[in-house]
């Protein structure tokens, strides 16, 4: 009897002690809102809830990536759908409690016709996004975020240190989508509590400049192996060379009054015979 008992104990002790080993684990982030623009409700990868299409003012919900694959993401269903306008239109999202937060903002185009898109994303009237261009980042069926680092206090929001005095209405930030070169676009939103450490903003960064690079590199290949390059530089004969052949036939006029110059300055400095 005594035994069992001791068994029991033993037994709530160590629930006890893994519940409050986890209640001690330092949280490292997490998302406190997410809405899927354009579409419907969704559970991630990460078990992220995404909440259907709302809280919007303005633009038109559409599917530009419908069944199609999505780049450098788990979750294509996010990317795939998007609400966009042929002017402005916003959203509004959750004003949470003080501390750190990231507004992170999901985007992928699916077209190269969409090469020229550029907009500006401002909380309140503040433009804290100029001339976003997702297709020069990462080309086409790729997703691409933007990482927006906020501070919320008890009367105002920090964007670093300049403060966003009209990002707020009635206890929502107000996130704007506004039309500069074309039309403005945004396929998903997420709050998350934490810092950029937390995401994967530098994993990013770190891979789209890695293929840019790449791409950069592609790029000077073609162009060195284009017939209009190819065109531009003189085709040199290896075997003419270093023969006056060459020179002739490509520098005759500059050979003529070389030698012409070289013949009175030969005259000059050489006495004449007597």
């Amino acid at each position: 009897m005594l035994s069992c008992l001791a068994m029991i104990i033993t037994n709530m002790s160590m629930k006890f002690l893994i519940i409050l080993g986890i209640s001690f684990i330092p949280s490292f982030g997490q998302s406190i809102y997410a809405v899927n623009c354009g579409g419907e409700e969704y559970i991630d990868s990460s078990g992220v809830l995404w909440l259907k299409d709302q809280d919007y003012k303005g633009g038109v919900a559409i599917s530009p990536g419908k069944n199609k694959y999505v780049k450098y993401t788990k979750d294509p269903t996010i990317y795939q759908t998007e609400r966009y306008s042929t002017d402005n239109f916003s959203y509004r999202i959750p004003l949470p409690a003080p501390g750190s937060y990231i507004i992170i903002l999901k985007f992928a185009e699916f077209s190269e016709a969409n090469i020229k898109r550029q907009f500006n994303i401002a909380l309140g009237s503040n433009v804290v996004i100029y001339a976003l261009d997702i297709y020069d980042n990462v080309k086409d069926s790729a997703a691409y975020d933007i990482f927006i680092p906020i501070t919320v206090t008890e009367d105002k929001i920090y964007w670093y240190n300049t403060p966003l005095l009209s990002a707020v209405e009635n206890d929502k930030i107000l996130i704007n989508f506004n039309k500069t070169r074309s039309n403005p676009k945004v396929s998903g939103i997420m709050l998350f509590k934490g810092i950029l450490q937390d995401t994967d903003y530098y994993e990013q960064d770190k891979r789209i400049k890695h293929y840019k690079q790449l791409y950069q590199n592609k790029q000077e290949i073609e162009e060195s192996n284009s017939p209009y390059h190819q065109s531009k530089a003189k085709t040199i004969n290896t075997g003419e060379v270093f023969t006056g052949l060459y020179v002739i036939k490509t520098y005759p006029m500059t050979l003529m009054f070389s030698s012409i110059l070289f013949y009175i300055i030969f005259q000059k400095l050489i006495p004449k015979a007597k």
